[in-house]
């Protein structure tokens, strides 16, 4: 299984802990590739640390690559979003850089893994370029939006923080120049990188089960279902467990008056990892046993009232 982050030093220990929650739940060797915006080696050796230390305790073996990126390929996409750096856009040339690779998982940084994710990498994209999920927060909360980047009311927005990537395609149908083009005719976007794969990747997605690409606005929709205020659409459905929980927003669950499910989790993984760097403490601020407890009182709610974790 080969899966890839975009990463620079700030989200090198939000990296650690998604991997590791990855590797907790895995079934399959895997195959990490960090597109690299100037990690520090201090970090990196505690990254490969914990896979190799990973490797000691199963039977599956996993990798890990670091591929240096040049941010100065991205200069030319605007900057829109102040807690996201230019290396979002490297999911654009993804396919130029890892070029002996036929398939691949792209996951955000600002996420965590509670299953196994071999039935997504398993899917079948036929001929589609990439498979990713509905994003209900443009689709139903910001429908205008669409018609701002060229998207008609019928074709789905897709949320990328999770894209299973046919690679070979994706090569074949060049999308980074694309991705330029696209740009020259849509200045004016507000979500990066995120519309222009919308703008050049439509009726070429398959849409996947939201139980891998889980937001806020998904449980909210669920809620809101559940009290009889709406009906969710086929491309809402989600299958339980949840597969990938997704921090969309500025709550990150790194920060510590964070209250969003699985929170805790994240908090627990960090502290589990051995030698980390002593600048990376810097980074990251536990989770305070108030915001502790109303993590797992939403995390009680969700699975008794709302069956969704």
């Amino acid at each position: 299984m080969n899966i890839i982050f975009n990463c620079d030093e700030n989200y090198a220990p939000y990296l650690s802990v998604v991997i590791k929650s990855i590797l907790d739940n895995t079934t399959l060797s895997t195959q990490f590739y960090i597109l690299d915006f100037n990690i520090s080696e201090e970090s990196k050796s505690c990254i490969k640390n914990l896979i190799q230390n990973i490797n000691k305790k199963n039977s599956f073996q996993h990798s890990i690559n670091f591929i240096k990126i040049d941010d100065n390929d991205f200069q030319c996409f605007p900057q829109t979003i102040s807690y996201i750096s230019s290396a979002t856009y490297a999911r654009l040339k993804v396919a130029d850089y890892l070029n002996k690779l036929n398939k691949a998982i792209y996951l955000d940084i600002d996420i965590i893994v509670i299953s196994d994710l071999s039935r997504l990498w398993h899917i079948d994209l036929a001929d589609n370029l990439v498979g990713a999920c509905l994003d209900p927060y443009i689709e139903y909360e910001n429908q205008d939006y669409k018609r701002k980047i060229g998207l008609q009311d019928s074709q789905p927005y897709i949320n990328a923080g999770v894209l299973l990537l046919n690679l070979k395609a994706l090569r074949e149908f060049n999308l980074y120049q694309k991705a330029i083009d696209w740009n020259k005719d849509y200045p004016n976007i507000q979500f990066q990188d995120q519309d222009i794969l919308n703008g050049v990747l439509k009726g070429k997605v398959l849409f996947l089960d939201s139980r891998y690409n889980f937001t806020v606005n998904h449980r909210n929709r669920i809620k809101l279902a559940h009290k009889g205020k709406l009906l969710l659409s086929s491309l809402e459905k989600a299958t339980k467990p949840i597969c990938i929980l997704h921090y969309v927003g500025s709550h990150k669950p790194w920060l510590p008056t964070t209250t969003m499910v699985k929170s805790c989790l994240f908090d627990q993984i960090y502290n589990s990892i051995r030698n980390k760097p002593p600048h990376w403490n810097k980074k990251y601020q536990s989770v305070p046993l108030k915001f502790q407890l109303k993590c797992i009182l939403r995390e009680i709610e969700d699975k008794l009232v709302y069956k969704i974790i």
